[in-house]
């Protein structure tokens, strides 16, 4: 069964879109990027989780209003416990829908410095 887009999306309403996959991520770059930083000229929509960015991407964004104003697009996901699977979900995701993805070699770094930072982490919560 497809996974259906669970919100509404009206079209692109600046040329800056963030993709995250709920409420409590939407709030938080909400409060990180207005309050925090300045930042309102980025759209923050909600896609209903993991599954919904593939759906949304080929379906609710493909054919959006305003998409030529777009410029900047970013996707935050959970890692879970394989940050290499979850970037090429996203990359495979992009793909289907026709948007160009990012370059695997900054993927590949960022992935290595996620996953360090995991470990270090790990062995402190080990070492109590």
């Amino acid at each position: 069964m497809p996974h259906k887009v669970p919100f509404s999306f009206d079209g692109v309403e600046h040329s800056a879109l963030l993709l995250v996959e709920g409420i409590d991520d939407a709030r938080f770059f909400n409060a990180y990027l207005n309050r925090g930083l300045g930042i309102i000229a980025v759209q923050i929509v909600r896609v209903g989780g993991n599954p919904g960015f593939r759906p949304f991407l080929s379906q609710g964004l493909r054919n959006a209003s305003g998409l030529a104003n777009l410029r900047r697009l970013g996707i935050v996901t959970d890692a879970d416990t394989d940050a290499t699977a979850a970037f090429q979900r996203v990359r495979n995701a992009l793909a289907d829908a026709g948007f160009p993805g990012p370059p695997l070699r900054l993927a590949k770094s960022s992935i290595r410095r996620f996953e360090r930072s995991n470990r270090r982490i790990a062995r402190r919560q080990r070492a109590g």
